[in-house]
C-alpha cells in the first residue's frame, strides 16, 4: 500500500514540475505573471471538470470550483506532498535495550 501512495505522489509531484516550469516559461516569454488553473490543465488534456453530472450537492459544488481555481502547480505539489507523507515507512520504535 506504500508503494502505491509513493508511486501516486512522485507521480503528482512530476506533473506539478511540469505545471510549474510551464508556468514560468509562460510567464518570462509574455513578461507578465501567469499561473496555469487546474481546471485549465485538466482542460488542457482533454479532461471534463467535475460539475453536476457527477452528482455533487451545492456544498461539494463549490469546494470543487474553489480548488479547481487554484493554481495547477501549487494544488498538485501539496496533493503530492501529501502522498508522500502517507506513504512514508513507519518510524522504527526503540527496543528495550536502546538509549
Amino acid at each position: 500500500m506504500r508503494f502505491l501512495f509513493n508511486l501516486l505522489g512522485g507521480l503528482l509531484l512530476a506533473f506539478a514540475l511540469v505545471f510549474a516550469v510551464a508556468d514560468i516559461a509562460r510567464s518570462i516569454a509574455d513578461g507578465v505573471t501567469r499561473l496555469t488553473t487546474l481546471s485549465e490543465g485538466a482542460a488542457a488534456i482533454g479532461l471534463q471538470p467535475l460539475g453536476s453530472e457527477a452528482g455533487l450537492s451545492g456544498g461539494g459544488l463549490d469546494l470543487v470550483a474553489t480548488l479547481s481555481s487554484g493554481p495547477a502547480a501549487i494544488m498538485l505539489g501539496l496533493l503530492a506532498l501529501l502522498f508522500l507523507f502517507i506513504g512514508r515507512p513507519p518510524r522504527r520504535r526503540a527496543g528495550r535495550l536502546a538509549r
